[in-house]
């Protein structure tokens, strides 16, 4: 999959009846100013289910599970290796991805301040739609936001974005989180998978002979969910091995998988979950 930096230049977004609104980027807790983009951030996503948050895959305390965004804070914590914020699903924003990725959306590369980012993913979007309207304004807010509570986490004023389209049907080769906290949400498809190997290290998943039955303890994001995710070299609390995380298996999905990375600028390429 290849992709290009978009090239400079003020982004444009959301549209009225009376034309296109162009959005300013200002770093204010991710905020864009005027357009569609405020009143998105105002209504805010949508809470999961307590059903949702019922997930008896975070019992482990290294593995925090919550319905607002502070949760994600939790991964700076001695210990955590996940910390997950539960959304509930958008299916008009998913929708919206998976007719942009259909029709050749290109990945996005990214590097600078929030609103650097964003504007850069707000661009290409706008390139890839070819029209102004739609739930654009309300994503790149969404991006913004998201961008700006990553550096409070992860410290510095620079990031590293992609916003990436798979369409591989097979799943991906494990891969261990590094030292560096990772924000990953998938926007559209299905969600990054994950295991945190107590008993057996990381290299005793790799070595699944072929057909062999796939290990217990792999568990799925769902859509939508922001994911913060790190190893902090503690063994597991009955062994060995880190956090684990690749894509997931796609097949039957043609739509492609929209899925957004964030790491810090001044850290190592990692690769997609």
């Amino acid at each position: 999959m290849t992709g290009a930096r978009p090239p400079s230049g003020p982004p444009v977004g959301d549209a009225d009846d009376a034309g296109p609104v162009r959005l300013r980027p200002v770093c204010a807790c991710g905020a864009l100013a005027g357009g569609a983009g405020a009143d998105a951030r105002a209504r805010g996503p949508r809470a999961a289910s307590r059903a949702a948050l019922a997930d008896p895959a975070f019992a482990d305390p290294a593995l925090q599970l919550g319905a607002a965004a502070t949760v994600l804070h939790a991964i700076t914590q001695p210990g955590t290796v996940l910390a997950v914020w539960r959304r509930a699903p958008d299916p008009v924003r998913e929708a919206w991805l998976q007719a942009l990725a259909r029709t050749g959306l290109p990945d996005t590369w990214a590097e600078g301040s929030p609103a650097e980012v964003s504007a850069a993913v707000g661009e290409r979007l706008l390139r890839a739609q070819g029209h102004h309207g739609g739930p654009l304004a309300a994503f790149v807010t969404e991006v913004c936001e998201l961008a700006c509570r990553y550096v409070l986490i992860a410290g510095g004023e620079r990031l590293r974005l992609r916003l990436a389209v798979q369409r591989d049907a097979a799943a991906g080769p494990w891969h261990d989180a590094g030292p560096l906290p990772r924000l990953v949400c998938t926007a559209a498809g299905p969600g990054t998978q994950w295991r945190w190997p107590h008993r057996a290290g990381l290299a005793a998943v790799r070595e699944r002979a072929p057909g062999q039955a796939e290990a217990s303890g792999v568990h799925g994001l769902q859509p939508g969910d922001v994911a913060c995710l790190r190893d902090t070299g503690r063994p597991g609390a009955g062994g060995t091995g880190g956090l684990a995380y690749r894509r997931p298996a796609s097949e039957g999905f043609d739509r492609g998988r929209v899925v957004l990375v964030l790491d810090r600028s001044d850290g190592p390429d990692a690769p997609l979950p």
